[in-house]
């Protein structure tokens, strides 16, 4: 019967000794987090080209009868995906849903009549580049906003109530 209770015990002293030892400083050249202030990094997704998924040029028309919304129907997307469509001369561009299906009269793909608005197409065909988007996070700092000095007692006041 003395050897469950030693066993107990054994376990409980290397536990202890084992939390014991998370509560040391870490050594070696590290500051204190108290000298080192605040470490805040911000994760944010930038829309990168990638003419490697797809990347199409010809003919757009605006497609007035189809769905709300920016889109485009291309010839030659394995599935879904978000694009770029941009006028040749690059004035102008637009990010839409891309869908895949066939091209119309001329080789002409359809363009949502938003997404032909915001490149300021009109009833004709426009030359356009079509290209794959994929997102890609980016980690920075966070900005560090330093408060103003108050030099007036009274916007002090003004400011803390």
């Amino acid at each position: 019967m003395v050897w469950p209770a030693l066993t107990r015990l054994t376990a409980v002293a290397a536990l202890a000794a084992a939390l014991a030892g998370c509560a040391q400083a870490p050594s070696g050249d590290a500051a204190p987090a108290a000298q080192r202030g605040p470490e805040e990094l911000r994760l944010s997704f930038v829309d990168m080209l990638a003419p490697s998924v797809f990347d199409w040029t010809g003919p757009a028309v605006a497609d007035a009868d189809g769905a709300a919304g920016l889109w485009a129907v291309v010839p030659g997307l394995s599935r879904p995906e978000r694009g770029r469509v941009a006028l040749a001369g690059g004035a102008a561009h637009v990010d839409v849903a891309l869908f895949r299906g066939g091209t119309g009269r001329n080789g002409a793909i359809r363009i949502s009549a938003e997404a032909a608005e915001a490149l300021g197409l009109g009833d004709g065909a426009a030359r356009v580049r079509v290209t794959a988007l994929r997102r890609e996070p980016r980690l920075g700092e966070a900005p560090r906003s330093e408060p103003e000095p108050v030099s007036d007692p009274a916007a002090l006041l003004r400011r803390l109530f």
